[in-house]
């Protein structure tokens, strides 16, 4: 996010030359896109950035302080019914390619889409049901488990066997063990 919305625009200035007047139109300008989350999760990036810049003495003063967010977030209380879930995984098990496995395991395990096209080898156990997701890779950044059901399992191993094991996030290197 900063390599493609902040370092494309204030890339070769100094921090100290940034103006509150910048970090409102970069803030504005994504939010006029019709992304206002996007800007709001931008906005609070370049705050952090600015602010750890301040702690270290780079600036005296932060540009974005008291610049408040582009966009109104509305909290997400949406679930799809058991029919929808259903209609979802039917038509991903249609579906040529990757993403279809990747779907069926978003669907199945509800984690983030990240997350799932990420997965390796490593993070499996099988035999015990469970996926271990390190710190490294979580939103929060600590430790996850997940219990796997026996579909999910059954899609892990239909993954291995299909040779499609990379194409849904499967490393081949551990896939071969």
């Amino acid at each position: 996010m900063l390599r493609r919305e902040v370092t494309s625009r204030w890339g070769a200035r100094s921090v100290r030359e940034i103006s509150k007047r910048d970090v409102i139109e970069l803030a504005s300008e994504i939010a006029q896109r019709g992304t206002p989350v996007a800007a709001n999760k931008l906005l609070k990036v370049v705050k952090t950035f600015l602010n750890w810049c301040l702690g270290r003495a780079v600036i005296d003063s932060s540009p974005a302080e008291g610049v408040p967010l582009p966009g109104k977030e509305i909290a997400r209380d949406r679930v799809l019914t058991d029919r929808e879930l259903a209609s979802l995984i039917i038509a991903v098990r249609r579906m040529d390619g990757p993403y279809g496995g990747i779907v069926e395991m978003l669907a199945l395990t509800g984690q983030r889409r990240e997350e799932v096209a990420r997965m390796v080898w490593d993070e499996i156990d099988v035999e015990n049901r469970i996926w271990a997701l390190p710190g490294l890779r979580t939103k929060n950044g600590k430790p996850h488990i997940v219990h796997l059901s026996k579909p999910s399992i059954k899609l892990i191993e239909r993954a291995a066997c299909s040779g499609r094991a990379a194409s849904t996030g499967y490393n081949d290197e551990h896939r071969r063990r």
